[in-house]
């Protein structure tokens, strides 16, 4: 940029992206957590959201800007994205739409099984849109798994019915 020249409309969010994907990346990695099985089941386990993750909105679709695209005018869409770090310690993102929105939301805030999870998401839903119960149902399992083969959900931790874990073996140890 010369002297004098104002920066691009679309500076500012890709600056904010860009310091949101710096900050993901120099955090460090969570602990692994012991009942977590990565290829386990996500309706019966609970889906574990990959902790280090953000959602952001921008007004420009700061993950096309570069040296093919150079917008002019935003579009008036807000563009959401969940920005996150994956197996390989890369930053990936995802575009999201309301509904994963919602899922990610929903994964952050309860701690239940993914079938709870998507059978109670699915109703508000389909309260709040009017939509169909069993078509939310399908989409959000489906989502679910797009999650997890990106690396945004890390897999489902498994109940632990078996005593094996810490309180099983904190419940063993004190009798």
């Amino acid at each position: 940029m010369v002297a004098g020249d104002a920066p691009p409309p679309w500076h500012e969010d890709l600056q904010r992206y860009l310091a949101l994907k710096h900050a993901l990346a120099a955090r460090r990695p969570p602990r692994h957590h012991p009942r977590l099985r990565a290829d386990g089941c996500l309706f019966e386990g609970r889906p574990l959201l990959n902790p280090l993750h953000t959602v952001a909105v921008f007004e420009w679709p700061v993950q096309r800007i570069g040296p093919r695209f150079r917008g002019r005018e935003a579009d008036g869409m807000p563009v959401r994205l969940a920005l996150f770090r994956n197996a390989i310690g890369g930053i990936d993102h995802l575009l999201l739409g309301q509904h994963a929105e919602a899922l990610i939301a929903a994964l952050a805030q309860r701690r239940v099984c993914g079938q709870r999870l998507i059978n109670d998401l699915s109703r508000r839903l389909a309260r709040e849109e009017g939509g169909e119960l069993s078509g939310l149902q399908r989409g959000l399992a489906l989502l679910l798994e797009q999650f997890r083969a990106r690396g945004l959900v890390l897999g489902s931790i498994s109940h632990d019915f078996t005593g094996q874990g810490p309180k099983g073996r904190a419940r063993r140890e004190a009798a």
